[in-house]
C-alpha cells in the first residue's frame, strides 16, 4: 500500500479521534466547573456559595450522571453502526455531543444540565466504542494499531487540555 494512501488513513482516522478530545474535555473539566463562584450561585444558592462546594448529592449527580450516559451509549452503538454505518453514526453522535455541550453551557437548572450530561455520555459512550472500530476498519494491518491508539491519546490529551484550563482559573 503506497504511503499516500497510508497517509489520507491517518488524516481520517485522526480526524474520527477528535470525538476523544471531546470526551477527554469534558472528563476533566467538569471539577473546574463545579467550583466556580457563578456555578455554585447558580445551582447550588447561598450556602453552597459561602461553603465553596455543592452537595456531594448533587455535585456526584452532576459527574456521575454522564457515566450513566457513556454505559447506554456503548450499548446502543453497535446497533446504531451496523445500521447507518460506524462513518455516519460518529457524525451523528458527534452532533448530538455538541447539542448537548450547548445545552450544558446554557442550563440554568439542575434538570437540564443532569439531562444534557447524560445525553453527552451517551455521546461519549457511543463514540467511545465506534471510533476505534472504524479506525481498524479503515487502517491496514500495518498502521492499525498506531491508528486505533489516536483515540486514547486524544483522549489523554483533552484531559490535559482541561487541566490547563481548569489551572487558569
Amino acid at each position: 500500500m503506497s504511503s499516500n494512501k497510508n497517509f489520507q488513513v491517518y488524516i481520517t482516522g485522526g480526524f474520527a479521534a477528535i470525538g476523544g478530545l471531546l470526551f477527554g474535555y469534558d472528563t476533566g473539566v467538569i471539577s473546574g466547573v463545579l467550583t466556580m463562584s457563578d456555578f455554585l450561585l447558580a445551582f447550588g444558592g447561598t450556602a453552597s456559595l459561602i461553603r465553596g462546594s455543592l452537595t456531594s448529592s448533587i455535585s456526584g449527580s452532576i459527574v456521575g450522571i454522564m457515566l450513566v450516559g457513556c454505559f447506554l451509549g456503548a450499548l446502543i452503538a453497535g446497533p446504531s453502526g451496523d445500521r447507518i454505518s460506524r462513518k455516519y453514526s460518529i457524525v451523528l453522535f458527534s452532533l448530538v455531543f455538541i447539542i448537548s455541550a450547548i445545552l450544558q453551557t446554557a442550563s440554568n437548572n439542575l434538570f437540564v444540565l443532569l439531562l444534557s450530561r447524560l445525553v453527552a455520555g451517551i455521546s461519549v459512550g457511543a463514540l467511545s466504542m465506534l471510533v476505534p472500530v472504524y479506525q481498524s476498519e479503515i487502517a491496514t494491518k500495518e498502521i492499525r494499531g498506531r491508528l486505533v491508539s489516536l483515540q486514547q491519546w486524544a483522549i489523554t490529551i483533552g484531559i490535559a487540555i482541561s487541566f490547563w484550563i481548569n489551572y487558569s482559573n
